[in-house]
């Protein structure tokens, strides 16, 4: 049968078929050959393919797949040749070797389509790659951690090694340290363990310590008493406490320890007693008493003296202060900008105080702050600049000299004053002898009047010097002219302070009142009464009576006196004062107005220097 697959005595081609046209036959020949080319590739490229991934899964359906292309390629591949050559035998023996292997694959590939279909897709598989590669990453990551966290732990392993040993090096150097006192304390008290130092503190073999409470080796109960406080306090609170305690072990030496103790804790961590560690600080607690007093002392001092101390950095203009120059200042702060500092400064010396403190040579400047009147004060400010390398510094004190700038200013007003006084006094006593000495006096009655009436001047000036410059009141004037006639003078009027030019001015007005009342007046009299009072009226005006009764009968002279003369042009010129007189019968009559500012003293006395404060007067 085989035999017969390619004979073509009883067909014709096919090519009679297409009438031989050369468009046709040449068309078909290439369609067929060429798809054969085509699909005898691909069975190789499957086969390749296989070769090289033999370990896939559905391998035999890819060989079946291959058998199907291959044979439908012998299909074309035949009808290529019937062209030309009626092999339709053979011909149809391929195409019935195609169907079957057709079939065969149509049958196996259904099956196949839910596993063809599980098989993820390109994007899947993008995704999924992607996916692995980012677990892939991280897992590195995480194992690069663990490394980094292995090497670390290693150095921290080695540290904290190196740290024990360095602790250990530590305890054993403090367990043998003479200054420092280690121990351990049971709840009850007793002396667990102690080093060296602890036991010789204690003063008594270790035998007689390890076991004992601290009764039996301290003499002070009270001192006892504290540190059983201090440790039951410790176990029951489990937290430190780093206390200040003072023993007074069996040598009689009173010592004073800065103590920290912890809580003793066993393996369960339940707290069975403290340990301790001890540093006596007697020595640093008595120079810290010393300096303590010492400073004490110094505030003391600096306070008594008004003076304290400054330092300012220059860089940041920041200015300490200490407390005494803080309460000078009227500052609560002990730390002050200089700007603020400034402030406080009057501005004709802010300019001068910065340059004295950015001055390279040792600097003293004298400076007010800004308040006025009163309230103003005066400081000394003394100090020198201080590079260090770092940073530059400025230090120095300051002093209040308030008192001394009054007293200065006082000196000076007074000797100003004491020129002008002279001077007054010297016009006032050529006018009282130039009006004593006079006929139709004698000599010795003109030297008698004279040195009369200068006593009265003096009198006056007398009292108010006694009075500290304060100033004297009308009353005492009058009862100091009124000795000679304690019981014939009868006064009545407020009190008030006379000024300096005042009790000068009324002591020879009230002397010439009462001379010529003793000579021709009340006063000449044993019976006879001076009644004398003065009022002040809501304007601020001081009126000033002299009423006599019980003296000789009273008549108007005939030509004015000295004395009348006298009395009219020192409170005219004086007191711009209006006057009155009256020579009535019974007695005689006299008054004045004038206002009170020229008559009073000031609230804060009469004389003062520049600031206002009083001095007491100086002997002459």
């Amino acid at each position: 049968m085989f035999s017969n697959l390619f004979k073509d005595a009883s067909f014709l081609p096919h090519g009679f078929c297409l009438l031989w046209d050369p468009w046709l036959i040449g068309a078909h020949l290439f369609s067929d050959v060429a798809i054969f080319v085509a699909y005898s590739a691909i069975p190789i490229a499957i086969y390749l393919f296989l070769k090289q991934r033999p370990e896939l899964a559905m391998s035999n359906l890819a060989w079946l797949f291959a058998l199907f292309i291959l044979f439908c390629g012998l299909t074309h591949l035949a009808s290529a040749v019937a062209l030309y050559k009626p092999i339709y035998e053979a011909q149809a023996a391929i195409k019935v070797m195609t169907a079957t292997v057709s079939l065969a694959t149509a049958f196996v590939i259904f099956p196949l389509i839910p596993k063809a279909l599980a098989i993820p897709s390109p994007e899947q598989l993008q995704k999924l790659n992607a996916q692995l590669q980012r677990e892939v990453e991280a897992h590195l990551a995480t194992a690069e951690e663990l490394r980094q966290a292995r090497d670390q732990l290693q150095v921290k392993v080695q540290e904290q090694l190196s740290a024990v040993a360095q602790a250990s090096a530590v305890v054993a150097a403090l367990e043998e340290s003479p200054d420092v006192l280690i121990y351990a304390k049971s709840r009850d008290g007793k002396m667990l363990t102690a080093n060296p130092a602890s036991i010789a503190a204690i003063g008594r073999p270790a035998e007689e310590v390890l076991g004992k409470d601290e009764s039996e080796f301290l003499t002070k109960p009270e001192e006892i008493a504290k540190i059983r406080d201090i440790d039951q306090a410790v176990c029951e609170t489990g937290q430190p406490m780093t206390v200040i305690e003072h023993v007074s072990p069996p040598d009689g030496r009173k010592r004073i320890y800065l103590s920290t103790k912890v809580p003793l804790r066993n393996a369960a961590g339940d707290i069975t007693g403290i340990v301790g560690v001890s540093v006596d600080v007697s020595e640093r607690e008595a120079l810290m008493e010393k300096l303590q007093k010492n400073e004490e002392l110094l505030r003391l001092g600096s306070e008594a003296a008004e003076f304290g101390s400054c330092e300012l950095n220059l860089s940041s203009e920041r200015l300490q202060v200490s407390q005494s120059l803080g309460t000078m200042l009227g500052v609560r702060e002990t730390s002050l900008s200089l700007s603020a500092f400034l402030d406080r400064i009057h501005p004709d010396y802010r300019d001068a105080v910065q340059r004295a403190f950015h001055a390279k040579n040792r600097t003293e400047l004298e400076f007010r702050d800004i308040e006025s009147g009163n309230a103003s004060r005066w400081f000394l400010l003394r100090g020198q600049r201080v590079d260090d390398g770092n940073e530059a510094r400025f230090l120095g004190a300051i002093a209040d000299i308030t008192r001394r700038k009054r007293a200065e200013h006082r000196t000076s007003d007074l000797m100003r004053e004491l020129i002008h006084r002279g001077r007054n006094l010297l016009t006032v006593v050529q006018v009282l002898a130039r009006n004593s000495l006079t006929p139709p006096r004698t000599l010795l009655e003109a030297r008698e009047v004279f040195i009369d009436r200068l006593h009265a001047f003096a009198r006056g000036y007398e009292l108010f010097v006694d009075g500290n410059h304060l100033g004297l009141t009308l009353r005492q004037l009058i009862t100091e002219e009124f000795k000679r006639f304690p019981s014939q003078c009868v006064m009545e009027g407020p009190e008030f302070l006379l000024n300096e030019r005042s009790a000068q001015t009324l002591g020879l007005v009230i002397h010439e009142l009462m001379t010529n009342a003793a000579k021709y007046g009340a006063l000449s009299r044993a019976e006879g009464r001076v009644h004398v009072r003065w009022s002040i009226d809501g304007a601020e005006r001081l009126t000033f009576e002299w009423r006599e009764e019980g003296g000789p009968p009273v008549f108007e002279p005939t030509k004015k006196g000295f004395g009348t003369g006298l009395i009219e042009r020192m409170l005219k010129s004086d007191f711009q004062a209006e006057l009155r007189e009256q020579f009535a019968p019974e007695g005689f009559r006299f008054s004045f107005e004038a206002r009170l500012d020229r008559v009073r003293a000031s609230s804060v006395g009469s004389v003062r220097s520049l600031h206002n404060i009083p001095l007491a007067p100086e002997p002459i």
